[in-house]
Order: structure tokens, then sequence, then C-alpha cells
């Protein structure tokens, strides 16, 4: 594939060094159902792939070690958490949940990645979260899924969704819409 400038041939470099090294070069900041998706086909499109995002967690053939991982990060909220590096082995950019819930702990382990914010108007958030994440969460918590998950060793995964995503971390499922808009906001 021939490449237009300079740049971009140095970006796709920088991006295959990083892939070599095991470092994110690319960290996205954005809560999902900001255009995470998008973010993620656009940086794999342009050499800075694999892209971990949270369809990464729940697809990965490892999804019980990976989710394990996950949730040992959130129970201590991202702090004192070494081994960044060994979560995001073989990745060369992230974003989506739980990647954005430490987007700042990022930074510091990954000091030469750039940090991408995706955003979307407030309002129109809420109701593709509300219609999308919130609903799953709901799913994931009856029955017959909440068996079903120990049954499919995935229990961990639907702990973490259900526990620490921005939805549990928000109780968006209880609030309004001015409430949930003012919390995304901030």
């Amino acid at each position: 594939m021939a490449r237009s400038s300079s740049t971009s041939a140095a970006s796709v470099g920088d991006a295959d060094a990083a892939r070599d090294a095991g470092g994110l070069r690319v960290i996205g900041a954005g809560h999902g159902r900001t255009g995470t998706m998008s973010l993620k086909a656009a940086l794999e499109a342009i050499g800075y792939g694999p892209c971990y995002h949270f369809s990464e967690v729940a697809m990965d053939p490892q999804v019980p070690r990976r989710a394990k991982q996950w949730l040992k990060v959130c129970e201590a909220n991202g702090k004192g958490i070494d081994n960044w590096h060994e979560i995001y082995d073989g990745y060369v950019s992230a974003c989506d949940f739980p990647t954005n819930l430490y987007y700042k702990e990022l930074m510091e382990a990954f000091p030469d990645a750039k940090v991408i914010l995706t955003v979307r108007d407030p309002h129109k958030w809420y109701t593709s979260a509300k219609e999308t994440v919130v609903r799953h969460r709901e799913t994931l918590t009856a029955f017959p899924f909440n068996i079903a998950g120990w049954l499919l060793n995935m229990h961990h995964l639907m702990k973490l969704v259900v526990n620490y995503s921005v939805v549990a971390r928000w109780n968006m499922h209880r609030l309004s819409e001015e409430a949930a808009v003012k919390v995304f906001n901030e």
C-alpha cells in the first residue's frame, strides 16, 4: 500500500514498533457510545491495530483470564496496577470500556502514547446508552442469563459489566436523563 506522506509512513512505522515492543501508542479516553467502535476501526485502518476495545474482552477466547485481569484493575480502582503491559500485550491502541476508566493511569504506563477523547451530544449519548448498555446490564442480571454466565464460565465478564461499567459506576440505570447528562459532562 502506497503512503501519501512521510508522516503516514512514520506513524505506521511507530505503530509497528509499538506492536513489537508491546506498548500502546494510542489511548481512547471517551466513554462507550461516543464513537469508540468507529475509532477502533479507524485506528486499525491507519496501522494502529489491533485496537483493544470491550468487544475484544467479550470475544477473546481467553475471556475468563481477561475479565479476571480487569476485575482486579477495577477492584483496585486502577491504583497500584503494574501489569498494564501484560493486559495490553499485542495491542497498539485501546479505547472503550474499561480502558477509558483508567486513561490517566495508562498515560503514566505508556507516556509516549497519544490520547484521543471521543465525545457526543450528552442527550444523544444518554439515549444510546439507555437503549444498549443499560438494557444489556439489566438482561445480564436477570434469569436465565445470570445462571448461564456461570455455566458458560462467563461470570467474571458479567461481574465486570454489571459492577464496573459506566452504568454501574454512575448508577445510570437509576438516574434521570438530566442527572446522567450532568455526570457525563463532569
